[in-house]
């Protein structure tokens, strides 16, 4: 999230898209995937691995991008099974 933009990363590359976070959070409801940090989303069959040190988390997604997972989301990544 940037601003009021959304930066979407993909297979085909990064699109930055005007969009609020919680109408893509509502539109994204069907899709394998879970919010880690007020300001990401991820596609949980897109993770490479997860690195835990301490209570914080950083997830490394397929495409090599680190993304950070905030200690509100642990839950929600330990429930998905990635940590």
């Amino acid at each position: 999230m940037e601003d009021h933009y959304l930066r979407i990363y993909t297979t085909k590359g990064d699109h930055l898209l005007l969009h609020r976070m919680k109408d893509a959070l509502q539109e994204l409801d069907d899709f394998n995937g879970i919010q880690v940090h007020r300001s990401w989303w991820i596609a949980l069959e897109q993770v490479k691995k997860v690195k835990k040190e301490n209570r914080k988390a950083v997830i490394t997604m397929q495409n090599g991008l680190s993304v950070p997972v905030s200690e509100k989301f642990l839950p929600m990544i330990k429930k998905a099974g990635l940590y």
